[in-house]
């Protein structure tokens, strides 16, 4: 499994997960197809691709010079279990407060 952190990093950036949801959408789908719709240049979509295929989730597939991407569903089991745990814990977190003054006894 994946490090949580890595698979977040690889979320966070807005076009990235762009990217993922347009591969989860499809059973496969080529670098250029990612390219066409969202006027994001193609070795900047390679370089999302990377990412998400260095966080476990995407894959490549070669077909003589065409490559083709798939989601890989496992590839977010860590991050599932992870919030999940939090979902069924009886105990919610507590509020982290952040910027708090502190009160003289």
């Amino acid at each position: 499994m994946k490090d949580i952190q890595e698979i977040l990093r690889a979320l966070a950036d807005p076009t990235r997960l762009a990217v993922f949801e347009a591969v989860a959408a499809a059973e496969e789908i080529s670098v250029s197809a990612l390219v066409a719709p969202g006027g994001v240049s193609q070795p900047a979509i390679s370089q999302h691709l990377k990412c998400l295929r260095d966080a476990g989730l995407v894959i490549e597939r070669r077909d003589g010079r065409l490559a083709l991407y798939r989601a890989l569903p496992e590839g977010l089991e860590s991050l599932y279990s992870w919030l999940n745990h939090y979902v069924k814990s009886p105990e919610r977190p507590k509020k982290i407060r952040t910027n708090a003054r502190r009160r003289a006894p």
